[in-house]
């Protein structure tokens, strides 16, 4: 019996990708208020959509905590709920 197992990779952003999101980042603490916090986030979001379209949200979400972790964010910076569409 023969099995074929076909494993879906996701390719990851390229590094002038990852430049173009660290570029325009700022950390949530900085922001004046939630609206503020909201418009970033969702710029962010629609950038990495726009960048990556095959990237899920959690995908979007996991390469944001790596750069809150790289401009050293405080680490409860970001207090909003967010909610997003999987697409």
């Amino acid at each position: 019996m023969l099995t074929v197992t076909t494993a879906l990779v996701l390719a990851a952003l390229t590094l002038p990708q990852q430049r173009s999101l660290d570029r325009t980042f700022v950390c949530p603490e900085k922001l004046a208020d939630d609206a503020a916090r909201l418009t970033t986030i969702t710029r962010y979001m629609d950038d990495y959509a726009r960048l990556d379209p095959a990237a899920t949200v959690n995908d979007r979400l996991a390469y944001r905590d790596k750069l809150l972790a790289k401009h050293h964010c405080a680490p409860d910076g970001d207090k909003a709920q967010y909610t997003f569409p999987q697409t």
